[in-house]
This record gives C-alpha cells, sequence and structure tokens, in this order.
C-alpha cells in the first residue's frame, strides 16, 4: 500500500481513491516545481519537506496513470502547460513508464524540462 493509501485508509476513506488523486505540496515560494508520478509522491515529498527546500513545490499526478501509461506524457504536458507562467524550472520525477520516449519528447517540446533519472 503507497504512502497516499494508508493517508486515505487513516481517514477512514477508500484507499484506492488515492489512486486517482492528484496531490500539490506547496512547500514555499515554490520557484521550481516536480512534477511526480503518483506512486512516487511520498519519496519525493519527504527530501523536500524534511531538508526544508522551500523553493520547491511538488505536484503528484495520479498513480492510476501506470495503468494506463500511453496518457503520461499528455498528463505532464497539461500540468507544464497549466503551471510554467509561476516556475523557472519544472522537473518530471517520473521513469520513462512505458512511454517508450514519449515522455522525454514532452518534456523536450515543452521547453526543455528535465526528466529526473534514478538510479538504472
Amino acid at each position: 500500500m503507497t504512502e497516499a493509501c494508508r493517508t486515505e485508509a487513516s481517514a477512514g476513506r477508500d484507499p484506492a481513491t488515492a489512486l486517482h488523486k492528484s496531490t500539490e505540496i506547496k512547500t514555499g515560494v515554490g520557484s521550481t516545481l516536480v512534477l511526480v508520478c503518483g506512486a512516487l509522491t511520498h519519496e519525493i515529498v519527504w527530501p523536500v519537506e524534511t531538508k526544508d527546500l522551500r523553493h520547491v513545490d511538488v505536484q503528484g499526478l495520479p498513480a492510476q496513470l501506470h495503468q494506463t501509461q500511453e496518457k503520461i506524457p499528455e498528463a505532464v504536458r497539461k500540468q507544464i502547460r497549466a503551471r510554467k507562467q509561476g516556475y523557472d524550472k519544472i522537473y518530471a520525477a517520473y521513469g520513462d513508464c512505458g512511454t517508450a520516449g514519449a515522455l522525454d519528447l514532452v518534456l523536450e517540446e515543452e521547453g526543455g524540462n528535465e526528466r529526473v533519472s534514478g538510479p538504472l
């Protein structure tokens, strides 16, 4: 069970609803936005909050997108377009997640935004 699912369950709600929700964490002045896979939101939010990174905002997209991986690139594009005016830099904390490179293409097309790389 993901952290988001545990949160929903502890509030007496159906844990599955966390899979359909976006999560937004505002940490401060927010010059940097990290768009994050909903399944990884906790792992990204934890260091942002514990290291007092007030310049970083986190927007978690619904974890359920992993069930329809072809929708990930356009969901990320939609968030970039809706939010780019308020940030100096936008990163995507996603693996390729089965998009066959389409996510990286979207990030490039939308102004050179970067995907945070992880261990191989």
